[in-house]
């Protein structure tokens, strides 16, 4: 799932392969990711090490799980990329990378 900078739904893509869960939760990461502005395994290690915090996580859409990235345009936030379906949200986060490696070119500052 790739969101815009006003966290609204640019691209979603399903393997047939993959469980029906995993639109929701890469969405769910991907927003995770926007609206901290850091990837969604980070805000899982802030809140894990923040338990008076926790309260956060009952805002719809937030969730602690890795496989999300911001995306960034130089220093702006212009997006975020949630993925899920690998065994592992270290493989979600890979993956979500390949993709921002792969439009890199097209993301200078605008």
């Amino acid at each position: 799932t790739v969101l815009d900078r006003l966290g609204r739904s640019k691209v979603v893509l399903h393997d047939d392969g993959a469980g029906p869960h995993t639109i929701e939760n890469s969405l769910r990461k991907a927003y995770t990711s926007l609206t901290f502005k850091t990837t969604s395994g980070e805000f899982g290690k802030r809140i894990a090490g923040t338990p008076n915090a926790a309260g956060i996580l009952q805002l719809e859409n937030v969730t602690t799980l890795e496989g999300a990235l911001p995306i960034l345009a130089g220093q702006d936030l212009v997006g975020a990329i949630g993925i899920s379906g690998a065994p592992g949200g270290d493989k979600d986060a890979a993956c979500a990378q390949a993709g921002i490696d792969r439009i890199a070119g097209g993301l200078a500052a605008r």
